[in-house]
C-alpha cells in the first residue's frame, strides 16, 4: 500500500500478480487440508494468506474508495489475528509472554478498523497517511514476530531430524517459513519507512516492497508445497533417499 492512490505500471502488475497467485495457490491449499484434518496451522496459515490478497487487491484496486479501503484494511486485521494464533498456538502453546503480546497485537489490529470508523476517515485521499500506515506496521511487527518465532525453533528441529525424532524436511520447511515471514515484515514496513522518512513514490508500489513480496510467497510455496524436485534433492542431500 502506498499514499494517495495506486496505480501499478506493467513491472508491478507482473509481480504483484505471481505473488498474489502463490499466495492464493498455497492458501487455498491449506485451507483444503485444514478441511480434513482439523488442525489450527494449516488453517490459520491458509487464512492468512488468502487475506492478504484480499487486502492487497483491494488496495491496488480501489485505494481511494470506501469500500476499497475498509476491505483491504479489515482484511489485513484478519491477516493480523490468523497469524498471532498460528505463533501462539504452534510455538508458544505455554508462554504466557507471548499471551500477552498476542493481546496486545490483536488490540492493534481491531484499532486499525475501529479508530478509521470513529473519524470518518474511509474514502479520504490522505487515508494511508493518517491512518493505514498502522495495518501495515502491525503486519511488519507481527510476521517479524513470527519469523523470531520460528527461527528460535530451527536448532531444535535440526537436532530432532539429525537424531531421527521428526521427518528430515520438517526443519528445512520451518526455515522456509521463517524466511517468508521475515520477507514480509520487510515488504511492510517499507511503505511505513517511506512515510516517516518523506520519500513516498507518487501512485505505486515501491520496488523494494515488491521484491520482498515475491520472496514471501517464493519462501512460503516452499514451506508448505514444496516442489517434488526439489523434495527429492534434500532428501538426497540428507541421506535418506
Amino acid at each position: 500500500m502506498s499514499a494517495g492512490e495506486t496505480t501499478l505500471n506493467a513491472f508491478e502488475i507482473i509481480f504483484f500478480g505471481l505473488s498474489a497467485g502463490i499466495a492464493t495457490v498455497v492458501g487455498i491449499r491449506l485451507l483444503a487440508i485444514a478441511s480434513r484434518s482439523r488442525e489450527i496451522p494449516e488453517l490459520s496459515v491458509g487464512f492468512v494468506l488468502l487475506m492478504e490478497v484480499i487486502s492487497a487487491t483491494s488496495w491496488a484496486l480501489a485505494s481511494t474508495t470506501a469500500v476499497g479501503q475498509l476491505v483491504s484494511t479489515s482484511a489485513a486485521a484478519a491477516s493480523v489475528a490468523c497469524l498471532t494464533l498460528f505463533v501462539v498456538y504452534t510455538f508458544l502453546p505455554d508462554s504466557r509472554v507471548a499471551r500477552v503480546v498476542a493481546a496486545v497485537v490483536l488490540l492493534a489490529a481491531g484499532a486499525c478498523v475501529l479508530v478509521p470508523t470513529l473519524n470518518a476517515a474511509w474514502g479520504s485521499k490522505d487515508f494511508y497517511v493518517r491512518f493505514g500506515w498502522g495495518a501495515s506496521l502491525a503486519r511488519a511487527f507481527s510476521f517479524g514476530w513470527a519469523a523470531l518465532v520460528a527461527g528460535r525453533s530451527l536448532a531444535a528441529l535440526q537436532r530432532r531430524a539429525r537424531l531421527g525424532l521428526s521427518h528430515p524436511l520438517t526443519a528445512s520447511r520451518v526455515g522456509f517459513w521463517c524466511l517468508s515471514a521475515a520477507f514480509s515484515s520487510g515488504s511492510f514496513l517499507m511503505p511505513v519507512i517511506e512515510i516517516v522518512t518523506d520519500t513516498v513514490r507518487p501512485g505505486g508500489i515501491s520496488p523494494i516492497s515488491i521484491g520482498f513480496a515475491i520472496g514471501a510467497s517464493s519462501f512460503v510455496w516452499l514451506a508448505f508445497w514444496p516442489p517434488k524436485v526439489y523434495v527429492t534433492w534434500a532428501l538426497r542431500r540428507m541421506g535418506h533417499a
